[in-house]
């Protein structure tokens, strides 16, 4: 991991002054943290036993006698006991409005079986009987043979209106035969570009559109409302804060997106600091990136930075539509396809490095993530030295080993998606039958990435996954299910300790920012952002990790989220 300077020094002043005012107490603290175990995230100071907060800033860190000068009348003095401080977690890749909308519409998140997903879809119908349309989703492909639902389905659970349901990657769309009849879709229709309506033999479209062909669809649904994304956004945003998270990266916005932050924010019920990745067209060409600015320069504001640009490279190995090196397993001849030419990603990466932006990519087989460092590289690798943006890379499923190490020398930083480190149903169903065996040990390689310096940050994809960090976090170290301990782990040498993933989820996140020095440890004059656990997560059994929840989360010094029965 890189690391940042001590801020020593400033301790010892920050405590000198605090100690020659001490009789009058003008300066005291606002909240004081004392009785316990400060995981600090800072290399050269790993811990301490108390943190005091004047206003949005960490005026103190060290041991419990030198606190007491700052501990006034008014002071806040929580003692930690048996708990754990350490700065706030960072998600990197979330998508916050389109999740929180969604969990107030038809949400098929966390269900096992068809069975139940049948009873919620009905249900879904029955429960509002004057909507439209029947939408959201969160499904998980493998419930379906393939990874395809059929329309038939759908016609037997909403057979009176058109329903639309997003699978749980985003990547696959849902569509009853009412819906598909409103898009026009037929057996005459061809595929769009970076889109497959799914077929019978017969060539009739099956109900599951993948990647930009459900736009076929969604391009005719009522859009949510203003005061809809808001409200879900602030679902999104009491949920993170319960978790713990307390700066995350908005993975791919428009302005109506951008709009519901800067709402909740007016409103004051923003409590994540938020970098917002603004949705790059991979159909049009560097000529966009000058409305890009002009959003950024729109909806800035000091809870709102929108700074970064989002290119899809590709799609998902579960759907096909992921670029590989070499041909799936399962059809033999076929690669895949990048979502855009390596010669358009170039001009357009130039583009949004000359304007300053942060460059986000998704990329999730070994020929994207390939092609995205070499875009970076052409342009944006030499400039990190002279302090520009960090460009990211997230997913990173799917990697040629000789790849691995480029992203320490290119000074990238590796976002991943720990939690999905397992075999689940949709790695043993639908992924490992895609590429074999040879190619599935190089999945997720966190450990081989870590020994190589990388600037490793955690993300959830929330709604694709958990937004709950612990989960993502007890995956990596065990590389099994974040329900069950009695599964094979999933090629076991590249598990990581705790300490990495704290790292991952905190110094990480905020490099992966750009906020290195405000944010991602605890240290003298950085923004108080900072969360107690239950336990000290380096100190519980891996299997433990999941049952340490947060109980306390501050936000600028600001309380936004407790547990009332964990403080009597």
């Amino acid at each position: 991991m890189h690391r940042i300077p001590s801020s020593s020094a400033a301790l010892v002043v920050i405590g000198l002054l605090a100690a020659a005012c001490s009789s009058t107490n003008e300066h005291a603290a606002d909240l004081v943290f004392r009785g316990g175990t400060v995981w600090t995230g800072d290399s050269l100071q790993p811990e301490a036993h108390a943190v005091a907060i004047r206003k949005d800033r960490i005026v103190y860190v060290g041991d419990e006698n030198g606190v007491d000068s700052l501990i006034g009348a008014s002071t806040r003095v929580v003692t930690l006991g048996n708990r754990l401080l350490m700065p706030g977690f960072v998600d990197t890749h979330v998508h916050p409005v389109s999740a929180g909308v969604q969990l107030g519409e038809c949400n098929l998140a966390d269900i096992a079986t068809i069975e139940r997903l049948r009873e919620v879809v009905a249900e879904c119908n029955a429960r509002d009987p004057n909507a439209s349309w029947i939408r959201g989703g969160g499904f998980a492909l493998p419930l379906f043979a393939g990874g395809t639902p059929t329309a038939a389905l759908l016609d037997s659970l909403v057979p009176g209106r058109p329903a639309f349901l997003s699978s749980a990657d985003g990547h696959n769309g849902w569509a009853n035969s009412r819906a598909l009849a409103i898009a026009g879709i037929t057996r005459d229709t061809r595929d769009p570009v970076n889109g497959v309506i799914v077929r019978d033999a017969r060539g009739n479209a099956v109900g599951t559109l993948r990647e930009s062909a459900q736009e076929l669809v969604q391009q005719h649904i009522p859009p949510h409302t203003r005061e809809e994304m808001r409200v879900g956004l602030e679902r999104a945003v009491r949920r993170a804060n319960q978790l713990g998270i307390t700066s995350w990266h908005e993975a791919s916005a428009d302005e109506e997106i951008l709009r519901a932050y800067t709402d909740a924010d007016s409103l004051g019920r923003l409590t994540v600091r938020t970098v917002v990745a603004l949705h790059v067209n991979v159909d049009s060409g560097p000529e966009q990136v000058q409305g890009l600015a002009a959003l950024r320069d729109r909806y800035a504001r000091p809870m709102v930075r929108p700074v970064a640009a989002k290119i899809f490279a590709d799609g998902v190995l579960e759907g096909g539509t992921a670029a590989l090196l070499a041909d799936y397993t399962d059809r033999p001849g076929f690669r895949g396809d990048l979502n855009l030419p390596p010669a358009r990603f170039n001009a357009i990466a130039r583009a949004l490095d000359s304007a300053g932006f942060k460059i986000h990519v998704h990329a999730i087989g070994d020929r994207a993530i390939r092609t995205s460092l070499d875009a970076i590289e052409q342009r944006h690798g030499a400039r990190r030295v002279s302090g520009g943006p960090r460009p990211m890379i997230v997913h990173i499923q799917l990697f040629n080993s000789t790849d691995i190490s480029r992203f320490a020398s290119l000074g990238v930083v590796a976002s991943w998606q720990a939690l999905w480190a397992f075999r689940d149903t949709y790695m043993k169903e639908l992924t490992e039958p895609r590429i074999g065996p040879t190619r599935a040990r190089w999945q997720y390689p966190l450990a081989t990435m870590a020994r190589t310096g990388a600037i490793m940050a955690g993300g959830s994809d929330w709604f694709v996954s958990s937004l709950d960090p612990l989960q993502a976090i007890r995956v990596a170290v065990t590389r099994q299910s974040p329900d069950d301990s009695t599964d094979a782990p999933f090629f076991p040498e590249e598990r990581v300790d705790v300490e990495t993933m704290l790292k991952a989820y905190t110094l990480g996140g905020a490099m992966a920012s750009d906020a290195e020095q405000e944010l991602g440890t605890i240290a003298v004059g950085k923004l108080a952002d900072v969360i107690v656990l239950s336990a000290d997560l380096r100190r519980v059994s891996p299997f433990q990790i999941t049952r340490t929840p947060v109980v306390l989360t501050v936000l600028g010094g600001r309380e936004v989220w407790r547990d009332s029965t964990a403080f009597k």
